[in-house]
């Protein structure tokens, strides 16, 4: 397995002591350091190399973890940066400018600590170039998932999933469990029989589909509050249509149903990095970049590496061996984002010949553009 390095600063020894071995427990393939000093962090960086994860208290005597965190954030972005607090309100992460990736509360979990470590790694097996993953990372305002939205996932993607727990979760939430509903009735999906309540819109999607739905929908409550609320809901429409093109291209294909889900999961998660890139600023990003942006966020949040490389359906490296990046490729050239890309253009045709979906997929164009 790839190793990862880990940093923990924090003025406690006994936190220190015990945070350590926790994690050298939870995973054989960590190397963790600690470090009692918080302004010795660039001096040790020196020494040592930038850690892969880097954890820090919130309240420490010579100064602030958000203080060291955007220290990281400029000097380290390549970084997954955790902060550790005793108060982690719903919105902690904007009081604090977002510098974070993600926010424990203590006491925090066995969970917690497993999930930010396999999301570490995948974020450092993704295959951008690393100063793409620096300038993705050293972005201000970054959204980071609420303890609630996180616990939702983690019970989605067990095995099999807890969708009675998730159910339960979102009747706590009747916004979200709103949103779920709204989509869970929606045509596109084809279903005949509306549904009333909201264990049977959970059990109508589905682990993958709740993952997306749940989480584009989290995004947009949390960046409302930074950037334009109509320009957000642009974004999500434009992922609901790329949805419904994913089900009409799935079902001509005949996909299997979990090859589907995730080429669904994968248009719909495609909103995130438009979102994103809006509302802090970098309008002005390209198709490509906006889609490294839903990939880099992607993989910081633990989702499946086919709905992450998903993204980069404008990297020919992906396109060339992912089905679900190349067939997400196909929808975007449908829906007409991505139609200029001509790199990704003229390489499609010999990419869908290999997989002798050239006839099919033409035919499917030709129906849709009707």
């Amino acid at each position: 397995m790839l190793k990862i390095t880990a940093l923990v600063i924090d003025d406690d020894e006994l936190i220190l002591r015990a945070l350590s071995r926790t994690l050298k427990h939870i995973d054989s393939d960590i190397d963790v350091f600690t470090l009692t000093q918080p302004l010795e962090l660039l001096h040790w960086v020196a020494e040592h190399g930038a850690p892969d994860l880097l954890f820090c208290d919130s309240l420490m005597p010579e100064c602030s973890g958000v203080e060291v965190l955007e220290q990281a954030r400029l000097a380290l972005p390549a970084t997954v940066r955790c902060l550790l607090t005793g108060d982690l309100s719903t919105n902690l992460s904007w009081q604090v400018g977002n510098i974070a990736h993600c926010y424990f509360a203590k006491p925090f979990t066995k969970h917690q600590l497993v999930d930010v470590i396999k999301n570490t790694r995948q974020l450092k097996q993704l295959d951008l170039p690393q100063d793409t993953k620096a300038t993705l990372g050293a972005l201000r305002g970054l959204p980071a998932l609420t303890a609630t939205t996180s616990q939702i996932l983690r019970s989605l993607r067990e095995v099999p999933p807890r969708l009675d727990v998730v159910a339960d979760l979102l009747s706590q939430d009747p916004p979200l469990a709103a949103k779920v509903m709204q989509i869970a009735n929606s045509a596109f999906l084809g279903f005949i029989a509306p549904v009333h309540k909201t264990h049977q819109a959970v059990f109508r999607l589905g682990s993958h589909l709740l993952q997306a739905v749940i989480t584009c929908f989290e995004l947009e409550r949390l960046m409302i509050p930074v950037g334009g609320e109509m320009e957000i809901a642009r974004c999500i429409t434009l992922a609901q249509q790329k949805m419904a093109l994913a089900e009409s291209l799935g079902e001509y294909l005949s996909l299997p149903r979990h090859l589907l889900e995730e080429l669904q999961s994968c248009c719909f998660l495609s909103a995130i990095g438009p979102i994103c890139a809006t509302c802090l600023g970098q309008s002005d990003w390209s198709e490509k970049q906006q889609a490294e942006l839903s990939a880099y966020l992607l993989a910081l949040w633990g989702f499946e590496s086919l709905v992450v490389t998903g993204q980069l359906y404008l990297h020919e490296n992906y396109v060339d061996h992912q089905l679900i990046t190349l067939l997400h490729a196909v929808i975007s050239l449908q829906i007409g984002s991505g139609a200029t890309c001509n790199d990704v253009q003229n390489a499609l045709s010999g990419h869908l010949k290999a997989l002798s979906y050239t006839e099919q997929v033409a035919k499917w164009r030709l129906k849709e553009s009707q």
